[in-house]
């Protein structure tokens, strides 16, 4: 396998500008131990695939070509609808969570203030025991429980 022969099979593969390709540029990827199996099955599939399609007669060619090319459309569009599709729910989703967390936080908010005002009774409740344990028996003192009852 080299790059001439990939430039050959490009040419017959039906490349318009295979006769601008200069072999050697394409020999790089040729070098690497590693690489040059891949290309060697890679050119030998397609030129497998090349055969048969030069026997068939110009008509047949033309319709195998209008079909894969029809498919290729078909498996587009399919995918593009569901990319579509997805981002919908993407954005549907996104909105619904949005929602719920805005409904969380306002009753988290709300769950805080009923928190503080209780905090707040507690610390003034708080600050009359202590005042009332200083021994300070110049003020009247009301429980708190009578307090809430009126």
């Amino acid at each position: 396998m080299s790059g001439a022969r990939l430039c050959s099979l490009l040419g017959e593969l039906g490349y318009e500008g295979h006769g601008a390709l200069d072999p050697d540029k394409f020999q790089w990827p040729f070098q690497y131990e590693y690489a040059r199996p891949i290309l060697d099955w890679l050119c030998s599939s397609l030129w497998m695939l090349l055969q048969p399609l030069k026997q068939m007669p110009w008509s047949y060619r033309d319709n195998l070509v209008i079909y894969i090319l029809q498919s290729k459309y078909d498996m587009l569009s399919t995918q593009a609808s569901a990319l579509i599709q997805g981002k919908r729910a993407r954005v549907a989703s996104t909105s619904i969570v949005n929602g719920q967390l805005t409904t969380i936080d306002d009753s988290l908010s709300a769950r805080n203030l009923e928190m503080n005002a209780v905090l707040g009774k507690i610390a003034s409740t708080t600050q009359e025991l202590a005042h009332f344990h200083s021994g300070n028996e110049d003020d009247i003192y009301l429980a708190y429980s009578v307090i809430l009852a009126s």
